[in-house]
């Protein structure tokens, strides 16, 4: 019976730990209602590449890092506009 009772608070402690987590994922986490998506990249590059990390909707970026933003969503295209004309391609003078 000793066991018994320790399995299902051990199962209850778990649950209740993973729900949190998981509640604390989504509450506090880089999209905002509105579908922007919050980073934050290093000013300083490594190799040539430029650390790109997602941060708290809501947050300041830490120091030494530039904050950016975007749309979740992405693009909207007009799926009813006439695309038959292409854009016209300039040429470039390096030959």
């Amino acid at each position: 019976m000793r066991t018994r009772m320790v399995l299902v608070a051990t199962g209850a402690a778990a649950t209740l730990a993973i729900g949190g987590t998981a509640y604390g994922a989504v509450a506090g986490g880089p999209v905002d209602s509105s579908g922007v998506v919050d980073g934050c990249y290093a000013n300083l590059a490594i190799k040539g590449s430029h650390a790109l990390v997602l941060q708290d909707a809501g947050t300041t970026c830490p120091k030494g890092t530039t904050a950016v933003t975007w749309n979740q969503q992405g693009v909207v295209v007009d799926i009813d506009s006439d695309y038959s004309e292409e854009p016209a391609l300039e040429e470039s003078s390096d030959g």
